[in-house]
């Protein structure tokens, strides 16, 4: 198991095409040096960087294929963010690199199902999608795929993935409190009462 700061400093030397000093990874960071240097040698332990004779921090084979699927993530969120959810372009790197720990593999598969390929412009894979749903209009019991967020508050959008309602994840709404009132639903084997506004961000393909 790697830690989040584990991963970003795996990812800094993957997108180094040279071995990096600790002062080099600290700056790049924005960490204090003492802090890299334990997280290097916690890296080294585990086989994913090389600490040199000359103090130089080298990636391993294995610490570069691991930083080629950390980045393959970022970049998924990134175009996820930007196609899917339409934030700002100064905004996407930011909001990418503090969710993309978050997510899981499972999750990560499902985005990159989702964004268009390449080629075929901005337009979102789900778009003039029938079966797409707001999760508050499912029947009591109804199942749905979490497909994307619609909303353009950052940090709602923050506080719904820190739920675990992220797209490829299940969702179901199990019960109504009452009339207008908050909406109780499943995610997994987490339960949690929602206002109605909130659980109508969530759209879903039902299932």
């Amino acid at each position: 198991m790697v830690s989040n700061l584990g991963e970003d400093c795996i990812m800094a030397l993957g997108r180094s095409k040279a071995a990096m000093s600790m002062e080099d990874i600290a700056s790049a960071m924005e960490l204090d040096e003492g802090t890299i240097r334990v997280t290097v040698t916690t890296l080294e332990d585990k086989g994913y960087l090389r600490v040199r004779p000359d103090g130089m921090v080298h990636i391993t084979n294995r610490g570069r294929r691991f930083a080629e699927v950390l980045m393959r993530r970022h970049q998924l969120l990134e175009s996820f963010l930007g196609q899917v959810l339409d934030l700002d372009t100064d905004e996407v790197h930011h909001e990418a690199c503090s969710l993309e720990h978050k997510l899981s593999d499972e999750s990560v598969d499902r985005i990159s199902r989702m964004i268009c390929p390449k080629g075929r412009g901005t337009r979102p894979c789900w778009a003039g999608d029938a079966e797409v749903t707001p999760l508050s209009e499912l029947d009591q019991g109804g199942r749905g795929e979490i497909v994307f967020l619609r909303c353009e508050d950052k940090a709602r959008i923050s506080r719904l993935v820190s739920m675990g309602l992220v797209p490829g994840r299940e969702v179901v709404l199990e019960n109504e409190y009452a009339l207008g009132g908050p909406l109780l639903i499943r995610v997994g084997d987490c339960r949690m009462a929602l206002s109605r506004e909130l659980v109508g961000l969530v759209m879903v393909r039902r299932i």
